[in-house]
């Protein structure tokens, strides 16, 4: 039922953001789908428009890819005294004008939506020639597993020294660093970048952190 929705945006780019600035009222209900980066960081921005904001995630907590139960609650709380509203561990089923139905039947009326949701790499220019999975999988050497063809930044999936996995980790420090490793050797030198970790630093209406690694205790 998204197609019924009039007032919907994505917050990826400056045109998105000047496009629901000038959608935006007083008095306007603003529903946005996803508690993470982008999703915050939206209501962030909009919050000095609009005191009417809710925020729908399946995720159980806040910003569940960067923070533990304990410090997503402080954020939240701190989120939350300055009037968002947050409906966590449920899904949309489905959107019918300005009405959202949930996963156990809760509907909540909006006049604007945002989606913060869904963002996937790009991985269709080498669909069928080289290993992709949630990513296209690269090497320490930015190498694919097609012959002589490299891949960097953040449509690759590399291994998270933090927690052994292969994962996409999104992020300009580790896109950079595997673009220069993956020139280096596309020039027919001998580098290699085996260090990548998820890593952040953000702040929300004065509320700073920083945030490296991995949070989940392996045994």
């Amino acid at each position: 039922g998204l197609e019924t929705v009039r007032n919907k945006f994505t917050f990826m780019s400056l045109d998105d953001a000047d496009r629901l600035s000038e959608s935006l009222r007083e008095d306007s209900r603003v529903l946005i789908v996803g508690a993470g980066l982008i999703g915050l960081k939206c209501a962030e921005g909009i919050a000095k428009y609009d005191r009417k904001i809710t925020v729908v995630d399946l995720a159980p907590r806040i910003l569940s890819s960067i923070l533990d139960t304990e410090g997503a609650q402080i954020v939240q709380r701190h989120l939350e005294k300055k009037g968002l509203s947050f409906v966590l561990g449920h899904s949309v089923t489905n959107f019918a004008e300005n009405k959202a139905r949930l996963d156990d039947g809760e509907e909540i009326e909006f006049d604007i939506l945002v989606l913060a949701v869904g963002v996937r790499p790009n991985t269709s220019l080498l669909s069928g020639i080289a290993n992709i999975e949630k990513g296209i999988v690269v090497n320490d050497r930015s190498e694919t597993s097609a012959p002589d063809i490299y891949a960097a930044g953040d449509c690759t999936q590399t291994m998270d020294v933090s927690s052994g996995a292969s994962r996409i980790m999104a992020l300009l420090p580790n896109a950079y660093m595997q673009g220069e490793c993956a020139g280096v050797n596309m020039a027919g030198g001998n580098k290699s970048f085996g260090k990548a970790i998820p890593m952040n630093a953000i702040g929300f209406f004065g509320l700073h952190m920083i945030t490296a690694g991995n949070y989940q205790i392996r045994i």
